[in-house]
This record gives C-alpha cells, sequence and structure tokens, in this order.
C-alpha cells in the first residue's frame, strides 16, 4: 500500500548493464524489467545510453509533501506500469507519443528501443504488475523516489502472433524507481532499477 518511507530512500545506482530493463527484453534475473521483469521477468537488456546515475533524496521531506502530493505521484506511478502493455502492442511510430505521458528519458528511450527489439522478435508484453508502492517526494518538489514491491505474476512477455506466455513474474518484484517532475507538467519515470534486496 502506498505510504511514506520512515527513512531516506536512496536507489541503487544506475549502470551501463542496469538502466532501465523492460519486461522480459529487459532481465530475467533481476527478478525481472528494466522495465523487464515485468516489466517482468523477461530476458533482455535494454539499450544503455551509458552509465546514469539515479538522483538520490538526503534530507527530511518538506511541509510540501502533503498526501495529495504523494497522491499526484502515485497515481502517474501506476499509470505508467498499466500503459506499457497496450503501448507494446502499439506500432511502433505510435508508442513515443503515449509513453512520454508517463515516462521521461532515460527511462522513455530504454522503453522504445526495447520494444523495438522485441518487435523484431514477434514480442509483447502481457498483463500488468501490481504496484505496492512507497514515494518519498524531495524538497524541491521535483523529484520523487518510490520503493515498490510489485507483484508481476500476472505480467510477462508473450509472442504476438500466437499469445503464447514467453515469460512470467514473480510474487515479490522490487523495483526502485526516480520520478521527475517539470514545472506544470505530470511526474514521469526516470530510472528504473531492480534491485537484488527481497522485499
Amino acid at each position: 500500500m502506498a505510504g511514506q518511507v520512515s527513512q531516506p530512500l536512496t536507489p541503487p545506482r544506475v549502470g551501463p548493464h542496469r538502466v532501465f530493463r523492460a519486461r522480459s527484453w529487459i532481465a530475467p534475473g533481476l527478478a525481472a524489467l528494466a522495465l523487464g521483469a515485468s516489466v517482468t521477468a523477461c530476458n533482455a537488456e535494454a539499450d544503455n545510453p551509458g552509465p546514469q546515475a539515479a538522483p538520490s533524496l538526503t534530507s527530511s521531506p518538506t511541509p510540501s509533501a502533503t498526501p495529495d502530493a504523494q497522491a499526484a505521484v502515485l497515481e502517474q506511478y501506476r499509470k505508467f506500469w498499466a500503459t506499457l502493455t497496450p503501448v507494446s502492442r502499439l506500432p511502433a511510430d505510435a508508442r513515443r507519443a503515449r509513453l512520454s505521458q508517463v515516462a521521461t528519458d532515460p527511462a522513455l528511450r530504454s522503453l522504445l528501443t526495447g520494444m523495438t527489439n522485441a518487435d523484431a522478435k514477434r514480442q509483447v508484453f502481457y498483463g500488468a504488475d501490481v504496484p505496492r508502492p512507497k514515494v518519498r517526494i524531495s524538497p524541491d518538489g521535483a523529484t520523487a523516489l518510490v520503493d515498490d514491491c510489485q507483484d508481476s505474476t500476472g505480467a510477462g512477455i508473450a509472442d504476438r502472433d500466437t499469445g503464447k506466455h514467453l515469460t512470467v513474474g514473480v510474487a515479490r518484484n522490487h523495483v526502485a524507481v526516480t520520478m521527475k517532475r517539470l514545472l506544470g507538467d505530470d511526474w514521469k519515470v526516470a530510472f528504473v532499477s531492480y534491485t537484488k534486496t527481497p522485499c
């Protein structure tokens, strides 16, 4: 369930091999996504533009981190995960417009690359991850860190032509996500990291 984290949440550094995985084509062993794992216990790395470090929050939230502010972050966070399967089934030239409503670079770029690579294998996402997120918002209100132990058992990679499920996610998929918000815009996923720590 959504709630505040009792201490500062610092996601792991995002390196060349861990920036964004997208469902299967992004990471079978990380319990699956960059977005992979479901996006789910899948098995392929998304294209990585290079080493990047996810921001960390080192100070306590300010009074602006109200329940309403947290609700806005979590609404977009859940929308992000719910968007992946339908977008993976769209024509390639229609994906960016939809994904850019919930994601920004480098996550956006990685997802688009992963989906393009999956097209060549005739693969798409199926199902949806069920988030169990906790959120922490930075004092400036521009960055949010989400610590999620999502249920990915109903999501994975499928054969586009037959519908056969090729991968399936795990019941407790630990994901650390950084979200960003520009002035006047919605919160968007910028980094996804699948941690090896249990949740």
